[in-house]
């Protein structure tokens, strides 16, 4: 005999209580809704295959472990509470009432906490070890170019693929299980050996390059004050220019604003000297006036380039 689909029974049942359909008993409550969650996330997605491997920021993004094993905890179901849940045929274990519901019970949520938790672990580990494994590109850069925060960026890449190591090993993965990833390229790793491999090269790397980095803009800005020096411009005037660049590239313009003031001499004894900025609110003039090597500093906002050009002045 062929079995009623449970939509089939609730319209049935429907009809002989006055048209009034029995209220779906699925996700009602906390664990209900944990296990549909994470259930589909396991089942009904593509982060949990092995293909995948997801970014530290998604991994940030997901809900821990804690989120499972604290909700079933505080919940106290007896062993044989019925647990409707949504995403309940993934499960094998699933049995149905009397109304065709499928339910799972509190010893099926566990697994599915074990495995959720077994799955975070593995997921971050993986995608912290890439992320170190990447910077590996980054470290082969030259000085010049890289910036503050990129060393810092490898650092932090470093330290996180150490945490998530050390925190595998205590969840139970062995120093002989592999991380690999087909999505980024990785190749298959020990994760004893992925310390020493990935995640303290990147530590290493970025204290020493962010000293580099630093060194070399301190020389860059000390080249630019002794040029300025060397022209005999000192003072307030001195520590504009300097901030502004080399001379060649200080954007400073002229009266009119259709030449730019490149030449140190010119430099050196102008009385007044224009920056043009544009932004939403118009064409904006920026003007130094001098008084030795001194100088006061105005600004006014005009609608047009026409207003503009007659604020160089």
């Amino acid at each position: 005999m062929k079995k009623r689909s449970s939509f089939a029974i609730a319209v049935a049942f429907g009809a002989l209580t006055g048209g009034v359909a029995a209220a779906s008993p699925y996700d009602q409550t906390p664990v209900e809704k944990m296990v549909t969650e994470l259930t589909y996330t396991l089942d009904g997605q593509h982060i949990a295959k092995p293909t995948w491997t997801s970014t530290v920021e998604q991994m940030k993004g997901m809900k821990p472990p804690s989120y499972c094993h604290d909700t079933l905890r505080d919940a106290k179901l007896a062993p044989d509470t019925r647990v409707y849940s949504s995403q309940g045929f993934w499960f094998k274990t699933a049995k149905k009432d009397d109304q065709e519901h499928q339910y799972i019970l509190p010893a099926d949520v566990e697994g599915l906490c074990k495995r959720y938790h077994d799955f975070y672990v593995h997921e971050f580990v993986e995608a912290a070890v890439v992320e170190a494994w990447q910077t590996q590109q980054t470290m082969k850069r030259p000085v010049e170019g890289f910036y503050e925060s990129e060393a810092e960026r490898v650092g932090i890449s470093g330290r996180l693929c150490a945490e998530w190591v050390d925190k595998a090993l205590a969840h139970g993965f062995t120093a002989t299980d592999k991380v690999e990833s087909s999505r980024y390229g990785l190749p298959a790793i020990e994760l004893g050996k992925v310390k020493e491999t990935y995640c303290q090269p990147a530590i290493d790397f970025a204290p020493k390059r962010l000293q580099e980095v630093k060194d070399l803009a301190a020389a860059k800005h000390q080249a630019i004050v002794d040029v300025y020096k060397k022209a005999g411009i000192k003072g307030k005037r001195l520590e504009l220019y300097v901030s502004y660049g080399p001379p060649d590239n200080t954007g400073f313009y002229a009266a009119g604003c259709e030449s730019t003031v490149e030449s140190l001499p010119a430099l050196k004894k102008a009385k007044k000297l224009f920056v043009w900025l544009e932004g939403p609110s118009g064409y904006t003039i920026r003007k130094f006036t001098f008084k030795g090597d001194n100088y006061t500093v105005s600004e006014r906002t005009y609608s047009t380039q026409e207003g503009a050009y007659r604020g160089c002045r």
